[in-house]
């Protein structure tokens, strides 16, 4: 069956006429309520009351008075005013004030002559005075009058002249639109400005002009179009293609109604589509009833009120497959109507929202259908986005008290159409924008229903929509996982807000299954590994029957089970559990424990995280947050068993947390000697980490014992080590003499030296080479490294005070670079002392240059000038100034400060 924006009710039927030409068809039509006036070819006026059925009967329509206003001449237009009860009419190139209900001239009103249109207008500044607004063409001069129409009086208050004689006009406001033989104008009544808008090639019956409202204004322009022009001049709408032969056109909001000899056409505003064909045979002229002055409220839409919700609402979607991926979708849409006088609100409707058509012999009524029965019917031909769009349409004009609860509801079914359609992205923003429950798109997939609670109770048919996507899983696995793929997003889309979290167990249970069955191993740890609602006796053996383990401790864990996650975590690093979606489960047990605040959960799984590897099983003590450290001898007693995570918590006492406590030093420093020796025996090799851990601990370190240290390395090999504490006690002699004569490392001998030294000046390292030159010399096999030791290091040494300790038998050729070194070093230490004592003497001078020059004061010596300190003259040429200004003997300058 066809959409239906009207439908058509006969009112009126003449009676056959006689043979002889009609002379009383009618010429034109007006309404007002349920009365409604016809005038006649010969010049006729009838009243017409409307008496409309009960019960779905037919209207029915009772004639009243009729005045016959002269002997020729057609009324060509009528116009009621219910504020004054008057009736306009136009006849014989006059207008003509009549009551509307009598039919009786207004005898205070005299006719306006030599009148070819008239047009009422609303107006603010007429309604402040009681009046009504009048526009008439002249039929002698080019000019438009504007009248102010009272109960009693009518007068002539401004004129417009115009360059040709209108054929068609209509007013809106203080908006006046005009089409003349060729062209249409735009005229502003209160300035008297006239602007051209376009040209056309109708004949006068095709020129046509209609006020949409709101300063807008429909035309018949060229080309067949009806074009929508502003009081301003623009266009706003996109303009409709409608039929060549356009008699007349109404506006009746969404709708545009375009008559034509044969028929009626219904085209939509909205989206300028056609939308409805009316047969008329005969057709002459339409007026449109909506919002006309006088009529019922017109914010009730079509005198109809409906109630309804999404518990009101019943829908019934059937799918049936006709292709791996077309579906085809049906709706059945019931809205409840609300039983409140149904039909006095049907019997004022009747004339409000629509048009009268009449021909020569017939006046027909075109009833707009509420609106909620159109929706309906849209959505009932599949055409969900034209419901759409008429609903909005509609509630920015005329609000319908069930707008919100339509609109999701048709919203939600236009998401399904997508959604079956494949169009995901569409589907998702549409099912989000009409607040779909997430409930509703769960239960239709295999398998998801299990997530969805005993007290659901959907608000679709109560068919299983699971068996079309079951088919759908078994023949087509990549269309499904499409749908799958929708199934996320949307979920995604909706966890959180409003929408989600009225049902926020089911849909993160959802969300579960579906990262589960896609194998989404990102999205499903970040979903267990935040704040979630999933229930735990859905979702436990879903991930343990996919080994999905490392997600189940997770999930523990977002519940508040601590224990339990570990608990699954340990026995997939034990191998118990099989899960390849993480590759450091251990790791992350570590990662866990240190963050953890139940520090009886950490105890009890602290052996079995350092039984298998304690050099990463102590970071959970030395990861903790500063201010959730456990106690440290806790630690240091526990750790007793593990050395290797012993010396890792020292280190961390002492490096990071920078203890300065003797016990922790001496007790590392004991540490890596028995890792040093241990690593020795161990491997058969040098241990060289950890000793260049140990030796640059006894280097820096201020804070362990130097005798408890040795106590535990003099038993040992590890002279290096021994040198050092020998070295921090001050026996740098006895250190030197191990380092040759036990460890005999000569390097490491002069390494020491120089190490030992830092910080005390070079002297002091001159004094330890020269030690070392002795310990060299004492020994004939070591004179190699003696002459070295002096050949590469000839300025550290004083020329005198070795000279003096060399052998006689030494020649002078074999330490001749020490010698030469030396000289040199001696030369140039001289050169640059008398270099460094010109250039202060240099900047001395400077400095008593600045002085003098800064000083512009003249000052005279007398012979007889004498000192202020010591009264003596001044015969020298060297003088000093006081603050006071007094003269004194340079020498004389400490008294006098004294």
């Amino acid at each position: 069956m066809a959409f239906k924006a009207f439908t058509l009710e006969q009112v009126f039927e003449k009676l056959a006429a006689s043979k002889e030409r009609d002379k009383s068809s009618i010429q034109c039509v007006e309404c007002y309520d349920r009365n409604v006036y016809i005038g006649t070819k010969d010049a006729t006026v009838q009243h017409l009351f409307l008496t409309l059925g009960t019960h779905g009967d037919q209207s029915k329509t009772r004639e009243g008075r009729a005045r016959k206003l002269g002997s020729s001449s057609s009324v060509t237009q009528l116009r009621a005013v219910p504020l004054f009860n008057h009736l306009l009419v136009l006849w014989d190139r006059c207008v003509t004030a009549l009551n509307m209900f009598s039919l009786e001239p207004v005898p205070a009103l005299k006719k306006i002559q030599h009148v070819s249109l008239f047009e009422l207008c609303e107006s603010s500044l007429a309604a402040q005075a009681a009046c009504v607004e009048m526009v008439t063409s002249s039929s002698r001069r080019k000019v438009i009058r504007i009248h102010a129409v009272g109960v009693d009086r009518w007068e002539v208050v401004k004129e417009v002249p115009l360059l040709q004689d209108p054929v068609a006009l209509a007013v809106d406001g203080t908006s006046l639109c005009i089409a003349t033989s060729d062209r249409y104008l735009l005229c502003d009544i209160q300035t008297g400005s006239t602007e051209e808008l376009f040209p056309h090639q109708h004949s006068r019956q095709h020129a046509i002009v209609t006020s949409v409202g709101r300063g807008e204004f429909l035309l018949n322009g060229p080309g067949f179009l009806g074009m929508f022009v502003m009081k301003t001049g623009i266009c706003q709408r996109p303009p409709l293609q409608w039929p060549q032969e356009v008699l007349a056109a109404g506006v009746c909001f969404p709708y545009i109604l375009t008559l034509q000899p044969q028929m009626l056409s219904v085209y939509s505003m909205l989206d300028q589509q056609h939308k409805q064909t009316v047969s008329l045979s005969g057709a002459k002229g339409l007026i449109s009833t909506s919002g006309k002055p006088g009529n019922i409220d017109s914010s009730t839409h079509a005198g109809r009120s409906y109630t309804s919700s999404l518990t009101n609402c019943v829908f019934c979607v059937l799918f049936k497959k006709t292709s791996p991926c077309l579906f085809q979708f049906v709706l059945i849409q019931s809205i409840i109507l609300a039983p409140t006088n149904t039909l006095q609100t049907k019997n004022k409707s009747l004339l409000q929202d629509g048009a009268l058509v009449f021909t020569e012999r017939d006046v027909f009524c075109l009833s707009l259908v509420p609106f909620e029965e159109q929706i309906q019917a849209l959505v009932g031909h599949e055409k969900v986005e034209e419901a759409l769009l008429l609903l909005d349409g509609v509630q920015s004009h005329r609000p319908l008290e069930s707008y919100k609860e339509l609109q999701k509801a048709i919203t939600c079914l236009a998401g399904f159409a997508h959604f079956y359609r494949e169009d995901f992205s569409e589907a998702r923003d549409l099912f989000i924008k009409g607040e779909l429950d997430p409930r509703e798109i769960i239960r239709l997939y295999p398998g998801m229903q299990l997530c969805l609670g005993e007290d659901f109770q959907s608000h679709l048919d109560q068919v299983n929509k699971g068996r079309d996507l079951q088919v759908l899983w078994q023949d087509d696995r990549n269309t499904f996982h499409h749908y799958l793929a929708f199934l996320g997003d949307f979920l995604r889309a909706v966890r959180g807000t409003e929408q989600g979290l009225k049902c926020s167990k089911e849909v993160d249970g959802a969300l579960l299954r579906l990262y589960v069955e896609l194998g989404d191993t990102e999205n499903l740890l970040q979903l267990v590994d935040s704040p979630n609602e999933c229930s735990l006796d859905q979702c436990v053996p879903v991930l343990e029957q996919h080994n999905r383990f490392f997600a189940l401790g997770f999930l523990y864990e977002s519940h508040g089970l601590q224990n339990d996650a570990l608990k699954t975590w340990v026995k997939i690093t034990d191998g118990f559990h099989k899960d390849s979606s993480c590759s450091d489960v251990y790791g992350h047990i570590v990662r866990t424990l240190s963050q953890l605040e139940d520090k009886d959960t950490v105890w009890a799984f602290a052996d079995w995280t350092l039984q298998r590897n304690q050099e990463i099983g102590v970071q959970i003590f030395t990861k903790r947050p500063p201010d959730d450290q456990f106690e440290t001898q806790n630690i240091l007693t526990f750790l007793e068993k593990y050395p290797l995570a012993l010396l890792s918590y020292l280190e961390f006492l002492i490096h990071d947390l920078n203890s300065e406590e003797e016990r922790y030093h001496n007790r590392l420093a004991v540490a890596y000697v028995n890792q040093t020796l241990q690593e020795e025996e161990e491997t058969k090799s040098d241990a060289r980490e950890t000793r260049g851990k140990l030796q640059q601990m006894l280097w820096d370190s201020e804070f362990y014992d130097i005798s408890t240290v040795y106590d535990r390395v003099k038993s040992t090999t590890l002279h290096p080590e021994k040198a050092i504490l020998l070295g921090r006690a001050g026996e740098h002699s006895t250190a030197l003499q191990l380092l040759v004569h036990e460890e005999k490392d000569l390097q490491a001998a002069e390494v020491f030296c120089c190490r030992a030294a830092q910080g005390r000046g070079t002297h002091f390292r001159q004094v330890l080479l020269l030690n070392l030159l002795q310990i060299y010399l004492s020994s004939e096999a070591l004179t190699g490294a003696a002459v070295d030791l002096l050949n590469s290091h000839p300025q550290l040494f004083a020329l005198e005070k070795v000279i003096q300790l060399l052998p006689e038998s030494w020649s002078v050729q074999l330490v001749s670079p020490f010698i030469v070194g030396s000289l040199r070093k001696t030369f140039h230490q001289r050169q640059m002392a008398r270099v460094q004592k010109a250039l202060a003497q240099a900047e001395l001078l400077r400095h008593k240059v600045m002085w003098m020059q800064a000083s512009q004061t003249k000052f005279r010596v007398g012979k007889e000038q004498k000192c202020s300190v010591c009264q003596r003259n001044l015969v020298g040429p060297q003088f000093v100034r006081n603050l006071q200004g007094e003269l004194m003997h340079t020498s004389c300058t400490g008294y006098s400060a004294s």
